[in-house]
Protein backbone atom coordinates (compact mmCIF):
# COMPACT_ATOMS: atom_id res chain seq x y z
CA UNK A 1 0.00 0.00 0.00
CA UNK A 2 3.09 2.38 0.92
CA UNK A 3 4.41 1.68 -2.44
CA UNK A 4 1.73 2.34 -4.49
CA UNK A 5 1.23 5.70 -2.71
CA UNK A 6 4.76 6.53 -3.09
CA UNK A 7 4.34 5.78 -6.73
CA UNK A 8 0.94 7.35 -7.26
CA UNK A 9 2.93 10.96 -5.95
CA UNK A 10 6.52 10.35 -8.08
CA UNK A 11 3.77 10.05 -11.27
CA UNK A 12 2.08 13.11 -9.86
CA UNK A 13 5.28 14.81 -9.46
CA UNK A 14 6.25 14.12 -13.17
CA UNK A 15 3.25 15.22 -14.44
CA UNK A 16 3.32 18.34 -12.89
CA UNK A 17 7.22 18.70 -13.85
CA UNK A 18 6.15 18.01 -17.39
CA UNK A 19 3.79 20.84 -17.10
CA UNK A 20 6.27 23.54 -15.93
CA UNK A 21 8.77 22.78 -18.53
CA UNK A 22 6.06 22.86 -21.64
CA UNK A 23 5.12 26.26 -20.22
CA UNK A 24 8.59 27.54 -19.69
CA UNK A 25 9.80 25.90 -23.47
CA UNK A 26 6.83 28.44 -24.65
CA UNK A 27 7.55 31.37 -22.57
CA UNK A 28 7.27 34.97 -24.49
CA UNK A 29 9.73 37.58 -23.52
CA UNK A 30 8.07 40.36 -22.10
CA UNK A 31 10.20 43.21 -22.47
CA UNK A 32 11.61 42.18 -26.22
CA UNK A 33 12.27 45.12 -28.61
CA UNK A 34 10.54 44.68 -31.84
CA UNK A 35 12.38 45.12 -35.41
CA UNK A 36 11.13 48.89 -35.77
CA UNK A 37 13.12 49.52 -32.52
CA UNK A 38 15.96 47.80 -33.28
CA UNK A 39 16.22 48.96 -36.75
CA UNK A 40 16.04 53.22 -35.13
CA UNK A 41 18.37 52.17 -32.99
CA UNK A 42 21.27 51.34 -35.77
CA UNK A 43 20.37 53.94 -37.80
CA UNK A 44 23.29 55.71 -36.45
CA UNK A 45 25.54 52.76 -36.79
CA UNK A 46 25.86 53.29 -40.92
CA UNK A 47 29.40 54.04 -42.24
CA UNK A 48 29.89 57.54 -43.40
CA UNK A 49 31.73 58.64 -46.26
CA UNK A 50 35.41 60.80 -45.65
CA UNK A 51 35.15 64.31 -45.37
CA UNK A 52 37.84 65.71 -47.34
CA UNK A 53 38.60 69.72 -48.20
CA UNK A 54 40.29 71.30 -51.17
CA UNK A 55 43.75 72.93 -50.22
CA UNK A 56 45.06 75.96 -51.84
CA UNK A 57 47.90 74.05 -53.32
CA UNK A 58 44.28 71.81 -55.11
CA UNK A 59 45.10 68.49 -53.21
CA UNK A 60 42.30 67.14 -51.37
CA UNK A 61 43.53 66.54 -47.44
CA UNK A 62 41.21 65.48 -43.67
CA UNK A 63 40.03 68.74 -42.63
CA UNK A 64 42.21 70.20 -39.20
CA UNK A 65 45.40 68.25 -40.69
CA UNK A 66 48.40 69.46 -42.39
CA UNK A 67 48.03 68.80 -46.28
CA UNK A 68 50.22 65.93 -47.28
CA UNK A 69 51.42 67.08 -50.53
CA UNK A 70 52.88 70.41 -49.47
CA UNK A 71 52.80 70.27 -45.79
CA UNK A 72 51.41 73.35 -44.89
CA UNK A 73 48.60 74.38 -42.32
CA UNK A 74 46.71 77.50 -41.54
CA UNK A 75 48.85 78.99 -44.25
CA UNK A 76 52.25 78.01 -42.65
CA UNK A 77 54.37 75.25 -43.47
CA UNK A 78 54.48 72.89 -40.65
CA UNK A 79 55.60 69.47 -42.39
CA UNK A 80 59.29 69.59 -44.75
CA UNK A 81 58.24 67.20 -47.46
CA UNK A 82 61.51 67.37 -49.07
CA UNK A 83 63.17 66.15 -45.73
CA UNK A 84 60.34 63.57 -45.51
CA UNK A 85 60.85 62.85 -49.34
CA UNK A 86 64.90 62.42 -48.20
CA UNK A 87 64.42 60.16 -45.30
CA UNK A 88 62.29 57.81 -47.26
CA UNK A 89 65.21 57.62 -50.33
CA UNK A 90 67.51 56.60 -47.84
CA UNK A 91 65.48 54.15 -45.92
CA UNK A 92 64.35 52.45 -49.06
CA UNK A 93 68.25 52.48 -50.20
CA UNK A 94 69.10 50.26 -46.72
CA UNK A 95 67.11 48.09 -46.96
CA UNK A 96 67.95 47.36 -50.50
CA UNK A 97 71.48 47.33 -49.35
CA UNK A 98 70.46 44.91 -46.01
CA UNK A 99 68.40 42.40 -48.86
CA UNK A 100 71.86 42.25 -50.55
CA UNK A 101 73.93 41.65 -47.88
CA UNK A 102 72.04 38.56 -46.72
CA UNK A 103 71.86 37.45 -50.63
CA UNK A 104 68.39 38.52 -50.92
CA UNK A 105 66.78 40.83 -53.55
CA UNK A 106 64.03 42.47 -53.71
CA UNK A 107 62.71 40.50 -56.97
CA UNK A 108 63.51 37.31 -54.84
CA UNK A 109 61.38 38.31 -52.34
CA UNK A 110 58.24 39.62 -54.51
CA UNK A 111 58.50 35.88 -56.34
CA UNK A 112 58.62 34.12 -52.95
CA UNK A 113 55.57 36.21 -51.65
CA UNK A 114 53.31 35.82 -54.96
CA UNK A 115 54.44 32.01 -54.96
CA UNK A 116 53.01 31.58 -51.57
Amino acid sequence: MARALERARAESFLADWREICIILCHMVVRMRRNHSQTAKRRSHHGIKGAVLAVHECGALHVPHRACPTCGKYNGRVVVDIVARAKKEARRAKRKQTDLRESGQTSETKEKTAASA
